[in-house]
């Protein structure tokens, strides 16, 4: 009797531990998930309901609403509600065209794979396991990758794709380093030679394709606007801390481990392409 009473006891701490085991775990996937979603709801928020409304054009004229029209809204979407012509005032306009949709698909895809990162990092926190340095790289990222979804929303709402495969090399890049960085910010991870070399040469293709293109001429010689200046310094930080982060970590962790000459050379002629494409091909 006595033991059947301790098994029956084991039991069921084992099944309340159990319980308990799985509502920490929802409770902290409800957590992650409610963080990623409030950053994303802010982040165009402060870009265009602060930074826009407040700061940067505060003086623009009110829209009189009440005798406000649109003749260039298609109101497809409306279906047979509205006709094209003078249609009244919308908080929202868009017309069906293969641009509108394909700026629906590249903000979702934003939102998607933000949200996933995000909750992956504070999974990581939860678990003991978020590498702090390299999460600091991750959030230098933030502004880089919100420029680029926000560049590309403009280039198809306006039609304008003079700089679209200029712009379009610089997000790609940073993406792949970007999926380096959130990797590493895993402490279980290893920080090996190969994978800071892909984040430390991605940024220094930035910082030389960057200053010969716009940096130069727009902040040290003081030629471009207040937002441009603003805006390349805002680029310049992040492939520092891109740069100089990663490094660190490597030489502190490296163990008597070195980069070998055939990563030596990958690395220089990561760079010498990437400027080569970024320069000379896409301008």
């Amino acid at each position: 009797m006595d033991v059947m009473t301790s098994v029956m006891e084991q039991g069921r701490l084992v099944g309340t531990n159990s319980s308990r085991n799985h509502k920490v775990q929802a409770y902290q996937k409800m957590f992650c998930c409610v963080t990623a979603f409030l950053v994303i709801l802010l982040l165009p928020y402060i870009h265009i309901g602060v930074i826009h409304l407040k700061f940067w054009v505060p003086n623009k004229a009110q829209v009189d609403r009440e005798h406000c029209t649109c003749g260039c809204f298609d109101t497809v979407y409306k279906g047979s509600y509205e006709k094209p012509g003078n249609v009244r005032y919308k908080h929202i306009y868009f017309n069906a065209t293969h641009q509108t949709f394909k700026i629906w698909l590249l903000t979702l895809a934003f939102v998607l794979v933000f949200s996933e990162c995000l909750k992956h990092l504070l999974s990581l926190w939860l678990l003991s396991r978020l590498r702090w340095t390299m999460l600091i790289v991750f959030i230098s990222d933030i502004f880089p990758h919100y420029y680029s979804w926000w560049s590309a929303f403009n280039y198809y709402n306006d039609d304008f794709y003079e700089q679209f495969y200029h712009q379009l090399f610089f997000s790609t890049t940073e993406l792949l380093a970007t999926v380096v960085v959130v990797y590493l910010c895993d402490s279980q991870v290893e920080i090996t030679a190969s994978k800071v070399l892909v984040v430390v040469s991605i940024s220094c293709v930035h910082l030389i394709v960057g200053g010969l293109d716009q940096f130069v001429s727009q902040v040290f010689l003081d030629q471009g606007k207040l937002f441009q200046r603003v805006r390349n310094i805002g680029f310049l930080i992040p492939d520092f801390i891109h740069i100089f982060i990663p490094l660190c970590n490597f030489y502190r962790k490296k163990d008597g481990k070195e980069c070998t000459r055939f990563q030596c050379f990958c690395f220089v002629l990561s760079i010498f392409a990437g400027v080569c494409i970024g320069r000379f091909l896409l301008t």
